[in-house]
């Protein structure tokens, strides 16, 4: 269950973003922008299901093959299915991809962390003083210092060094998944609230 709520993370940029978009006026932009958002993604989860399952059997040893107890890289379906395909360089433009997507993302929550650290410090809800101030700043536009105070939890990947990444990353999706779930529902309040009254 964690594995598939740490998978829809992200679906609520659009809510995030929508201050610094043209449309922010225009109710119905949004509207249209979530919907495609979500629809996009139901359809890119549901062909690449379809086309896994196809070429990759239920009972493949590859899918079961385990490192240490623990579920490597080479047991995903995906890689399962091109190493049975036989196509020797595929495997390395998948994980050129899979690195491509996971700074992609990296990128997007850093983009979010960072406006919402900056509206936060603009309306009052950091530590006042010094920090506040430095948060409240903008060059060119860009909250620097909210970017900057956003990237340093980056650093918390060099916990892996120390312990199994596995473990590392297991502890990290079922963090992002708890606050991600306390997200929507704070989401679903504000919006039972805003439309009751």
């Amino acid at each position: 269950m964690t594995l598939t709520i740490w998978s829809y993370l992200g679906m609520d940029i659009v809510a995030a973003t929508a201050a610094e978009t043209k449309g922010y006026g225009d109710p119905e932009s949004i509207k249209m922008a979530t919907r495609k958002i979500s629809l996009r993604i139901i359809l890119i989860y549901f062909f690449c299901i379809v086309v896994v399952s196809f070429p990759v059997a239920y009972d493949d040893l590859h899918l079961l093959r385990s490192n240490h107890g623990n579920k490597s890289g080479a047991s995903s379906p995906f890689m399962v299915a091109i190493v049975n395909a036989g196509i020797p360089t595929l495997p390395h433009i998948l994980n050129a991809f899979f690195i491509f997507s996971s700074s992609s993302a990296g990128i997007n929550s850093l983009y979010v962390a960072s406006r919402t650290l900056h509206a936060m410090a603009t309306e009052g809800r950091v530590l006042d003083g010094f920090i506040t101030r430095r948060l409240k700043r903008t060059n060119h536009g860009v909250p620097m210092y909210a970017v900057f105070a956003s990237a340093s939890f980056g650093l918390l990947t060099f916990m892996s060094t120390k312990t199994a990444p596995s473990q590392v990353l297991s502890g990290l999706t079922g963090n992002s998944s708890v606050s991600l779930m306390v997200v929507y529902w704070v989401i679903a309040l504000t919006f039972l609230c805003f439309y009751s009254g």
